[in-house]
């Protein structure tokens, strides 16, 4: 694709002033040689720091529908704050309380030196093989929602954008016939940058502590921070094994025939 003001770096990681994470998931190929379109889906982490410039260059895009995956807990520390002009409908899951935040316990325990990285790795394996059964109610919601005939563009979105929102791209990719390269490549993406210092010192310093905490737990605390292909062959091990297969998760856990499969890939593909 040309590259317009918002691709300065990458095809796909757009250029934000506070919105961390901020990526186009079109281009990517699909098994039968189509690539998926442009400027219909965007990933992200939270919004809590999106600019007025940020909402100027987003309005383009006509962006209609934001689906949060967060918790209640981090929806509250990281409150939304869209600037775009039109504003969207907004999806949100509740799967803990509003005191029930897993990932900021965790965190602590790393921090606090109480866990080890094996187990921060299991946690993490754990929270994957989980993660396609507990968002399936989202994900029949965003399919719903793209299988609309006036849909606009859509943005998927947690906290940093990567762990729970890169699973359900992952799965939404899968659903149009991306390739798993492709699908990997993708959820990759996710390394370049977010775990850098400056940007792990901002997540640290959001949860009240300190670098020199974090700089001496760095090895337990790698795991949490960082995206890996066995966290998502956790993740498809859960579905082959609970529901036989990919395509019987997509029609029986999800509810999406295959008749609306060929409908979504109609709507949301073009060739190469």
């Amino acid at each position: 694709m040309d590259r317009d003001p918002l691709h300065l770096r990458d095809a796909h990681v757009l250029t934000m002033e506070g919105i961390e994470n901020f990526r186009d998931i079109g281009g990517y190929q699909t098994w039968d040689g189509q690539v998926l379109r442009w400027g219909n889906v965007f990933r992200c982490g939270h919004l809590m720091e999106m600019t007025v410039a940020d909402g100027e260059q987003l309005d383009p895009l006509e962006i209609g529908a934001i689906f949060d995956l967060r918790t209640p807990a981090e929806r509250k520390m990281f409150p939304t704050a869209w600037t775009c002009s039109q504003q969207p409908e907004i999806f949100k899951i509740d799967l803990h309380s509003e005191d029930e935040d897993p990932k900021a316990d965790l965190f602590q325990q790393i921090l606090d030196g109480n866990i080890s990285r094996d187990e921060v790795e299991a946690h993490m394996l754990d929270d994957y093989a989980r993660m396609p059964f507990d968002f399936a109610p989202m994900l029949k919601q965003m399919f719903d929602y793209l299988l609309q005939p006036d849909a606009g563009a859509m943005v998927v979105h947690c906290t940093a954008g990567k762990d729970r929102t890169g699973l359900v791209i992952a799965l939404l990719q899968a659903s149009l016939g991306v390739t798993s390269d492709a699908i990997s490549e993708d959820y990759l993406l996710s390394n370049e940058g977010f775990a850098s210092r400056e940007k792990l010192e901002h997540i640290v310093e959001s949860f009240g502590h300190s670098m020199e905490q974090a700089d001496l737990r760095m090895e337990v605390l790698r795991p949490l921070i960082v995206v890996d292909t066995f966290y998502l062959k956790a993740a498809l091990n859960a579905i082959e094994e609970r529901a036989g297969s990919m395509q019987a998760y997509f029609e029986n856990t999800l509810a999406l025939s295959v008749e609306q499969q060929q409908a979504l890939r109609k709507k949301m593909l073009q060739p190469a």
